[in-house]
């Protein structure tokens, strides 16, 4: 969104939002059947948390970082972090 602005930013943000909800569907299908019965519901719990505590942590940081450099470099930061922690894998 940071290199585009606007409509097209907005579209972008759309698409990964939709990609965001089909993902979540199916990692929660594979995390259900992967799960013992008796876990099920203590991991389906952390997993919320843990998405949860993930937004808890970069809100400040982005709000931070967008009120000394301004949003472009906010959302640049925060995308090019998301990047690196999914590539470390």
């Amino acid at each position: 969104m940071t290199f585009s602005p606007g409509q097209p930013g907005i579209v972008i943000a759309l698409l990964l939002f939709a990609g965001r909800g089909l993902s979540q569907v199916i990692l929660a299908n594979a995390l259900n059947r992967g799960v013992p019965s008796e876990f099920r519901a203590t991991a389906n719990s952390f997993t919320s948390f843990l998405f949860g505590l993930l937004f808890t942590l970069t809100g400040p940081v982005v709000g931070y970082v967008a009120q000394l450099q301004g949003l472009c470099m906010a959302l640049t930061v925060i995308g090019a972090s998301y990047i690196a922690v999914l590539s470390w894998r």
